[in-house]
Order: structure tokens, then sequence, then C-alpha cells
């Protein structure tokens, strides 16, 4: 546990920090709010401070062993030889059974031309995997100190020492994320194709992606969200998947997400429904694209409280906007009067759920044999 407290205060330090100084030689334009999701004026870090406050996250997770399944990663990475790439062959050949294709064919890559050790491995997907996370708050958020704050103590963060190759996917589309506010849409699908090889929910981005750029709380996109959603719930307790890789996902073991979880990831949904008229007014589509996205990642936790609690995993697909949607609803649709208020009750509130994830659910262990830490 207190490997990842000094996460989020390093992080949240050197943003803050990043940010004074970016503020104090630039000067803001007065019209930086009109188009704040993707501004270059409205860069209130720079690039350097921006991922400088991610480094100590990148290095322990990096470092860790045996926590979560990081156990099951290293062991797939130990089972790989590295005299020769044939066994790429025997993957593109089908013969090769393990799942995700794109991380086993990465995988192999990696080990054949570095001959590094797992964590070595860790650390290079850590990277890989926050360089798409920081540019989106980079270019894409009101500030990137609070999508920071919010991005850790959400416990997102979790997903890169826990079911790190479907985070792989998601942050893989990341990396194209102006094709989806530009609506460019056969080359985001080719994106998600090969993001699908990697972890095979990718493709729930596909009818997403259209579903989001419907017209923001319309009647069209109402209705085609919510039986989106209950064809989702349909076809995860079906028997679609007992033949695959994933018969694990229809089945009624285990439990669901936490009704708590679902409760707290619907605060973004909630206050972008309530300032709705606000947002309407501000003209800007990117934001409305953001509360579309923030509205399919309810539904989708919504859908995991009733069923297995692997697909609480599918909303990681969209939860990342909310960390964007919020500081910008923040700076744009709350007035004055009451934005200090809202904004004191949202860092609360994530630091409440942050102190529950970490101590009462017990998602605070870190272990690393490299660092000789051993956390329970």
């Amino acid at each position: 546990m207190p490997v990842w407290w000094t996460i989020l205060a390093y992080t949240v330090a050197m943003s803050f920090f990043g940010t004074l100084i970016y503020n104090s030689s630039k000067k803001t334009s007065p019209e930086a709010g009109i188009d704040s999701l993707h501004a270059e004026n409205q860069r209130k870090i720079s690039l350097f401070f921006a991922f400088v406050s991610f480094a100590l996250l990148v290095f322990f997770v990096g470092q860790r062993s045996y926590i979560f399944d990081t156990f099951q990663y290293q062991y797939a990475y130990d089972n790989y030889y590295t005299g020769d790439l044939a066994q790429i062959k025997d993957l593109i050949n089908g013969t090769n059974a393990e799942k995700g294709k794109g991380y086993t064919f990465l995988l192999i890559l990696f080990k054949h031309f570095t001959h590094g050790t797992y964590n070595d491995w860790f650390t290079f997907l850590a990277v890989v995997e926050m360089i798409p996370v920081v540019l989106l708050f980079y270019k894409y958020s009101d500030s990137f100190t609070l999508s920071s704050y919010f991005f850790i103590t959400s416990g997102c963060v979790l997903w890169l020492v826990n079911g790190v190759r479907q985070f792989l996917a998601v942050t893989l589309i990341l990396y194209f994320v102006d094709w989806i506010f530009k609506k460019k849409t056969f080359p985001f699908i080719i994106v998600v194709l090969i993001a699908a090889t990697v972890h095979n929910t990718a493709v729930l981005w596909l009818p997403v992606y259209f579903l989001i750029h419907l017209k923001t709380w319309s009647k069209k996109f109402v209705v085609y969200s919510v039986v989106f959603t209950i064809l989702a719930f349909i076809l995860i307790n079906s028997s679609i998947f007992s033949e695959t890789n994933y018969s694990y996902v229809g089945t009624s073991g285990g439990n669901g997400v936490n009704p708590l979880r679902v409760l707290f990831m619907s605060i973004p949904t909630c206050l972008a429904f309530y300032f709705r008229n606000d947002i309407k007014s501000k003209t800007n589509r990117n934001a409305d694209i953001c509360v579309n996205i923030s509205v399919i990642c309810t539904e989708m936790y919504i859908v995991g409280m009733f069923t297995n609690g692997v697909v609480g995993r599918l909303p990681i697909y969209f939860e990342l906007f909310n960390y964007i949607l919020l500081p910008w609803m923040l700076e744009n649709a709350v007035n004055e009067v009451t934005k200090k208020t809202i904004k004191l009750c949202l860092i609360v509130l994530f630091m409440l759920f942050f102190s529950y994830n970490m101590i009462i659910a017990g998602n605070g262990a870190y272990n690393s044999s490299t660092l000789n830490l051993f956390f329970t």
C-alpha cells in the first residue's frame, strides 16, 4: 500500500509543480476556453513534466513481481526462448494456443532482440501503455493535474498491473484518439482490429464508435445506447463464449462489479446530465463525444454488476475519457460560484474511494523481488 500512496503523492506534486512552471512562463489566451478539449493554447504543462509526472509509476510497475495476475505474465514471458523467431511462424499458422496473438508476437520480438528479464518486459509495457495516457491528458485535459489525480485515485492505474494485456489493447487505441474526435472511421476501424489481436474485447469499440457520434442526450442516442446495453447483457450471458478462450465470461460464478464502484463511476455521467444545458451552450463537439463515451462507460459498469466480474473490465476502454471530461466540465460547464465546491467534493470523493480500494478492498499490495519490497 505505501507504494501506491507514494506514486499518488509524487504524480500530483510533479504535475502541479510542472503546471506552475509552465503558467509562469506562458501566457494563456483569453479565448482558451472556446475549444479547450484540444486547444493548443490550453496546454497548461510542458510535455517534459507531463511524462516526468508518471516516471515513478512506470518504474514501480516495471519492477513488480507476484501481485494480482503478474505471475501469469511472468510465466508467459519466461516460457518463450530467444534462440530464433520460428515461434512467430507457429503463431501465424495458428499452432500456438496462447490468447492474444498480437501480444505474444510483441513479446517474442522483445525477448529475441533484448534478451531482457520479465522486469524489462514489464517496464517496456508500462512505457508503451502510459505514453498515450499522458498524451490524452496533455492534449485534451483542462487540468493535467486533476486528470492524473482521477486516473490514480479511481483505481484505473491498477490496470497496469492487473489485466495488462487488455489495457495494452486499450492504450493502443488511445494512440489514435484523434481519429475518434475527427471521425476518421476507416482508419480507426483498422486500429481497433489490430488492437483486437492483443485482446479481442477491443472490438467493443466498433459499435460504440458509431454510437458516440450521435447527438448527446438525443432520443436516438438514448434509445440506441440502451439497446446496445441490453444486447451486450444478453450476449454476455449467452453460450456464445462457451467454446472460446473466454468461456468464463458468460458464467455465473464469481461476483459482479462492486455496486459502490458502479455508483462512483457514474459520477461523470450524472454531472454531465445535470449540466447538459451548460455543456450544450459551449458547442464543443469533443465534449459531446466524451459525454456519450461516459454514458456508455456507465452502462457497461451496470451490465458488469449483474454478470461475472470479468465483464467489469470492459468499461476500461471508455473510462479514461471521464478523466478529461471532469476537468472540462469544471472549467466550462460549472459556474464560478459552485466550481470550487464541486471540485473539492470530487477530490475528497476520489480520495475516499482510493482509500477504500487500497485498504478495505485490499488492492494496495505491492511486491518486488528486485527492490526487495513486499507489502500486502
